[in-house]
């Protein structure tokens, strides 16, 4: 029985009720249970408790390299990269769609911009900022400052992340979550874990003559940083880099938001206050009338995220671990034609102008109740066609409350208490 040596530990077992058990689960593992469970394959995916990310659909480039001026290792081009983005929005286009990000940076020398050419073969075009409404009013590049715009996506890990488990339920499959990985059986076997939340521990029985890998995740840090909506230097999403740190800005609702790149777990305080005094620095250098002090931020969140790719890359690579592991020349992805996540199920083309006209549609559902609109159409670019069970949620506990929008937030709370919580806890037994 061949097994492939993958990041992800892909074991193959001799279960009646599952093809594939994959487990230390990152974001390219995940891909890859959804795919073999489109397959029709039966899978079991396990991943560690704390591996969720904030509720924010972020800004990121669909190829970070010609942005931010790093020389990496790439496997798949920029066409291949625009494919698996155009099918994770085909897959869940309320939780991962299409964005434009306009980059500052510095203003380099002719040799400097050659050197990039050849190194990286594409470098995004220079962006006419005054016509492309990038900044707020009074506010521009700095001097010796040149801005660029290149491909981009918003996508929110969360609600992507829990529409792939619940499809994988869906499917027949199964997922559980582990507080933490509590050794091995003697003969090697079979591996045991522990869930804090339900105070039980279970097992996962191994296929005969196989090794488990006990390694987990390595796990990152990424700070999410936010002020009030008046205070945004912009009107686009930027993204700046001075060669250290690499920080996203963008607008959401009623608060401007600042997502840091991934960077080595540390849940410090001191060191998150100094990384704010240094985002802050570095934004009031890099756009003239962005006057911000440390202050002036609150943490919305700091997660732990695993230390791998982005989306795009974790797609295309579960591509190939499929097409290695059912040994077929058929394009994996093919199957994804006219499948959707749970809660992306839209009776309709669900572009995000689309989206926009059904949440104005399911807005007169509770706009009596003086629910706040912008984060109402918020919930359902996040929520998809799950926005129902929120709204009856929210019927049923407005009463308790004197004010729409916080019986709302409340109904989305539940859903996520209802939806995200312990997963599925069992015992696998391969033997049954």
């Amino acid at each position: 029985m061949k097994h492939l040596d993958l990041e992800q530990s892909v074991i193959k077992t001799s279960s009646i009720k599952f093809d594939f058990v994959l487990y230390n689960a990152d974001f390219t593992a995940a891909l890859t249970a959804l795919l073999l469970a489109a397959t029709g394959k039966k899978v079991c995916l396990i991943f560690q408790d704390d591996f969720m990310f904030s509720n924010v659909r972020y800004v990121r480039y669909i190829n970070e390299q010609p942005v931010n001026g790093y020389k990496q290792k790439s496997t798949y081009s920029q066409k291949q990269l625009d494919y698996g983005a155009t099918i994770l929005n085909k897959i869940s286009p309320n939780t991962f769609y299409f964005n434009k990000c306009y980059a500052i940076s510095w203003q380099r020398n002719i040799l400097k911009v050659i050197k990039d050419a050849l190194t990286l073969k594409e470098i995004p075009p220079k962006a006419n900022w005054q016509k492309s409404g990038v900044f707020a009013d009074g506010c521009g590049p700095s001097e010796n400052h040149i801005v660029r715009v290149a491909k981009a996506y918003r996508m929110n890990e969360t609600r992507f992340y829990v529409s792939v488990f619940k499809t994988l339920e869906n499917l027949g499959s199964i997922v559980i979550r582990y507080s933490q990985f509590t050794g091995m059986s003697p003969n090697g076997k079979s591996m045991y874990f522990r869930c804090n939340k339900l105070k039980r521990n279970f097992e996962v029985n191994n296929a005969p003559n196989m090794d488990f890998d006990p390694i987990g995740l390595k796990l990152k840090k990424r700070i999410f940083l936010k002020t009030p909506i008046n205070r945004s230097p912009i009107k686009q999403p930027v993204y700046i880099n001075n060669g250290k740190i690499d920080i996203y800005l963008f607008n959401r609702y009623d608060y401007f938001c600042i997502s840091q790149q991934a960077y080595e777990y540390s849940d410090k305080i001191a060191a998150i206050s100094g990384e704010i005094s240094a985002i802050a620095d570095i934004i009031n250098e890099s756009i003239d009338g962005a006057a911000f002090r440390p202050t002036d931020f609150t943490v919305q969140s700091v997660n732990t995220v695993p230390a791998g790719e982005n989306p795009c890359v974790s797609l295309l690579k579960a591509s190939d671990n499929v097409a290695k592991l059912l040994n077929t020349n058929k394009n994996p992805l093919s199957y994804f034609d006219k499948f959707k996540l749970v809660g992306s199920n839209f009776d309709f083309d669900p572009t995000p102008f689309n989206i926009i006209e059904y949440a104005d549609r399911k807005y007169d559902e509770v706009k009596l109740m003086n629910v706040d609109i912008n984060r109402f159409k918020t919930t359902v670019f996040d929520f998809g066609t799950e926005i129902d069970e929120i709204i009856n949620n929210f019927y049923d506990i407005y009463r308790d409350f004197n004010d729409g929008t916080k019986a709302f937030l409340e109904a989305v709370k539940k859903y996520r208490l209802q939806h995200e919580g312990n997963g599925v806890q069992l015992t696998i037994n391969n033997k049954q």
